[in-house]
C-alpha cells in the first residue's frame, strides 16, 4: 500500500502541506492534511527523537503505517496527510490509537 506512490518523501512536499494544510492535535498524533490534486492520498510519517530511541521510534511508525492501512480504504482521496507521533503513542492500546487518529482525520474532513 506505502509505495512510491502512496508515501510523501521530499522535504519540499512535507513543507505544503504544514504550510497549506489544516491540522488537528491529539493525545498521540499531531495529523495534518492538504489537498493534493491527486485522484488518491499520499501518506507522511514523521517520529522525532522525542518518541524515544530507535527501537520506540521504529516501533511507532510500524503502528501508524498499520493504521494508515486499515483507515485508508474509508477516506476520501486527493489528500496529503502528514501524521507526527507525540511522546506517549508507544504507550496507548492500539485500538486507542485508531479511535484517536479516527477521530482526527474526520475533524479535517476526511
Amino acid at each position: 500500500m506505502l509505495g512510491t506512490d502512496g508515501t510523501l518523501r521530499k522535504r519540499s512536499e512535507f513543507g505544503f502541506v504544514f504550510r497549506v494544510g489544516k491540522k488537528q492535535v491529539g493525545r498521540f498524533m499531531v495529523v495534518y492534511a492538504a489537498k493534493n490534486g491527486l485522484e488518491k492520498n499520499r501518506y507522511g510519517i514523521v517520529t522525532s527523537k522525542k518518541v524515544g530511541n530507535a527501537v520506540r521510534r521504529n516501533r511507532a511508525r510500524r503502528r501508524l503505517r498499520e493504521f494508515i492501512r486499515k483507515t485508508d480504504r474509508g477516506l476520501g482521496s486527493g489528500f496529503d496527510v502528514v501524521i507526527i507521533a507525540r511522546n506517549g503513542i508507544n504507550n496507548a492500546g492500539f485500538t486507542m490509537l485508531v479511535d484517536e487518529g479516527h477521530q482526527l482525520l474526520k475533524r479535517l474532513g476526511l
